[in-house]
């Protein structure tokens, strides 16, 4: 099966990169939709691709790029697994919080998730679903969505420890990390007090492995917004992304 489209959301103007290669190879529509959040330019993606009637895209961010990976081949696998999406891993410079970003630095555990940095999407199979304004939009809309492992993809390396970014990141880091750990929406208020503890106390033995100022700074700066987070508001949280997302779980 073909690739229809492969979109790029961005939050700033776009120049021409890697992606018009890309959709070239894939004899796809190439769809640049910039100085959006990216879960507004994702939504847009997603709403041009049902008006189109395109069946099968790919989602890649202007900071990454593929490798020699053979598309048509990638979005067969989806249908003939009947997934609903094949998501990329970036291993060389993983997309992370700014939190993984700083347990890193520290010689500490880091998972990945799936996420929706490089992603091959079947729309017909996420019909009903969009990407909710937070950060992680991209695991809230994948949430029990089977999906499957497309290959790797590169990022370009950034700054993560940014004054501002920590803060900005860590309530959706909290519920999202929380919800892959099997959390719900009928979780209570219990359960999300634990969610809270635990992750100060990550924060805490991130700190104490020892980090350079800038990371230090911005963990504390987590550390700060996540008292902020009362147990009640992460639950409201949970179901209020989950609700924007359309999962069945958020609908029922």
């Amino acid at each position: 099966m073909r690739i229809d489209a492969v979109i790029t959301p961005s939050v700033r103007h776009c120049p021409p990169g890697a992606y018009l290669d890309i959709a070239r190879k894939a004899g796809a529509v190439s769809l640049v939709i910039e100085n959006m959040t990216i879960a507004a330019a994702r939504n847009e993606g997603l709403r041009v691709a049902r008006e189109k009637g395109w069946e099968m895209i790919l989602f890649i961010d202007d900071d990454i790029w593929l490798g020699d990976t053979d598309l048509e081949a990638l979005a067969d696998r989806v249908i003939t697994s009947q997934a609903a999406a094949g998501v990329f891993a970036v291993t060389d410079f993983p997309d992370n919080s700014v939190v993984m970003h700083a347990a890193r630095a520290a010689g500490l555990p880091a998972p990945l998730r799936p996420n929706g940095g490089t992603m091959v999407l079947h729309v017909p199979a996420v019909a009903g679903r969009e990407f909710p304004e937070t950060y992680n939009e991209d695991m809230f809309f994948l949430h029990k969505l089977d999906v499957i492992r497309a290959g790797n993809a590169f990022q370009e390396p950034y700054d993560p420890f940014v004054p501002g970014r920590a803060a900005r990141e860590e309530a959706g880091d909290l519920i999202a990390e929380a919800m892959h750990a099997g959390a719900g929406v009928g979780s209570d208020e219990e359960y999300w007090a634990g969610a809270i503890a635990a992750r100060h106390e990550l924060i805490g033995t991130i700190l104490a492995a020892g980090v350079p100022e800038r990371a230090a700074a911005s963990l504390r700066e987590a550390g700060s917004a996540l008292s902020d987070i009362t147990a009640a508001g992460a639950r409201e949280l949970a179901g209020r992304w989950l609700q924007e997302s359309g999962t069945r779980e958020a609908v029922r």
